[in-house]
């Protein structure tokens, strides 16, 4: 037997269910499951959800994903020759096909019990792929040297701190991704830990995959995932093997890119949806606002984005201390393939804070950005290598507690697409200092009655 299958073989033979890794990924179910937003109705889906939920079920009754014509006029619908489309990139309707049509065989149809149905969905294609994308942050833990108990409270950290738990609860296209591009990172950290991985290279195929379906799935994941080929040429492998690597992500890539411009050529006769097109019209539409105006236009967009009532840093601060364990990556001796993902990490914050500035103020992070917070997160492993006093530590628990705080608000209202601000404990806060304002003013009345 060659060296390479043994190795293959001998991870199969290993115990895979170790009680650590499997913390977070219960933790994630037993919080996210009694928590799933019904959707049913005006009040338990929002729009977006109901245009994905009205495409799978058109596809699975065998009529493509065309919209009936109770949905014409609606926003977030394009009709081409006469039929009606939701403006959205195909594939995660089509991949939520499947679950749909074998639930429908199991008696839970939206004709007989529309509620079951749509809770299997969201646990299907939202929820499951959650928890098992924080087993992945535990495995991708061992990049810090971490023991088990720290890779553990470093998933918790992730699922907890990054508002990625608060997207499980409803049909999010990008909690999905989000977990799909931790996947494809994991991927390639495990050809890069191997003891000879010029062996295993061919776990880049299954990288190529996930990183391609990410992109599919949710467009924002995009500037992550197409400088991943960086990543393996940055392993200490040699230059053929390193080319070999980024030839198998390309092949992995190439079913996921051929199913998603096959139905997009057939349904928009274009590679883009009309939603992409729309955004990319919004980011290079210089010439109708003026030049000074779009550039105080992204400035108001980069403020709502970053620490607005929606913002990132605001309403998840531990985000600032991955951006600081991102830094120390790429300033000290980590290895070459650990410190490109650092950066590439950074450059996709840096990207999509800035295609979303371009959209104007009053937009808000989440949950566009949960495609990238639990990766920003998860490089706050190397924060639990150090030991600091007290008061580093009251301040990263500080920070820690704010943002499970706002995850755990999150949670319990259930955040699916949407472009409004998203920050509950923020709109708590204002709750409490209303009521507290009235309270006074009844009070004063009162007295001068």
């Amino acid at each position: 037997m060659s060296g390479g299958w043994r190795e293959v073989l001998g991870w199969f033979l290993r115990p895979k269910l170790r009680p650590w890794a499997l913390l977070t990924p219960v933790l994630v179910l037993v919080l996210a499951v009694p928590m799933l937003r019904p959707l049913v109705g005006e009040d338990g889906a929002s729009r977006s959800e109901r245009l994905l939920l009205a495409s799978v079920r058109s596809l699975v009754e065998g009529r493509g994903m065309v919209l009936d014509r109770s949905w014409r006029g609606e926003p977030g619908t394009v009709e081409v020759e006469g039929r009606l489309y939701a403006a959205r990139a195909p594939v995660y309707a089509v991949l939520l096909a499947g679950p749909s049509w074998a639930l429908d065989r199991a008696g839970w149809s939206w004709e007989r019990d529309p509620v079951a149905h749509g809770f299997g969905l969201a646990l299907l294609g939202v929820t499951i792929p959650v928890a098992l994308g924080a087993g992945i942050v535990y495995r991708m833990g061992r990049l810090f040297e971490l023991s088990r108990p720290r890779r553990a409270g470093l998933a918790v950290l992730v699922v907890m701190g990054s508002g990625w738990l608060g997207c499980a609860t409803a049909l999010n296209p990008h909690a999905t991704a989000a977990a799909l591009v931790l996947a494809a990172s994991s991927a390639m950290l495990f050809v890069a830990a191997s003891s000879k991985p010029a062996r295993v290279t061919w776990v880049l195929i299954l990288a190529g995959q996930l990183a391609s379906l990410a992109g599919a799935v949710d467009p924002w994941a995009l500037p992550l995932i197409l400088p991943m080929p960086l990543v393996v040429m940055a392993m200490r492998l040699s230059l053929r093997a390193r080319v070999l690597g980024v030839v198998l992500m390309s092949l992995g890539a190439m079913p996921v890119v051929w199913l998603h411009s096959a139905w997009s050529l057939s349904t928009f006769d274009s590679f883009l949806p009309p939603g992409g097109r729309v955004l990319l019209g919004e980011m290079t539409g210089w010439g109708e606002e003026g030049v000074w105006a779009r550039l105080l236009s992204m400035g108001g967009g980069l403020v709502s984005m970053l620490v607005g009532s929606g913002g990132l840093l605001r309403g998840f601060p531990v985000v600032l201390v991955g951006l600081v364990g991102m830094w120390m990556v790429m300033r000290r001796h980590w290895p070459m393939h650990a410190k490109m993902l650092a950066a590439i990490s950074m450059v996709g914050l840096l990207t999509l804070v800035m295609v979303g500035a371009t959209r104007g103020p009053g937009r808000s992070a989440m949950p566009t950005l949960v495609v990238i917070s639990p990766l920003l997160v998860f490089w706050a492993g190397v924060i639990f290598r150090r030991t600091g006093g007290w008061v580093w530590r009251l301040s990263i628990g500080i920070v820690i507690g704010l943002s499970v705080l706002n995850t755990l608000m999150m949670l319990r209202v259930g955040v699916g697409e949407s472009d409004r601000p998203v920050n509950p404990l923020h709109e708590v806060v204002n709750e409490l200092v209303r009521r507290s304002g009235e309270r006074g003013m009844g009070d004063e009345a009162e007295g001068e009655a």
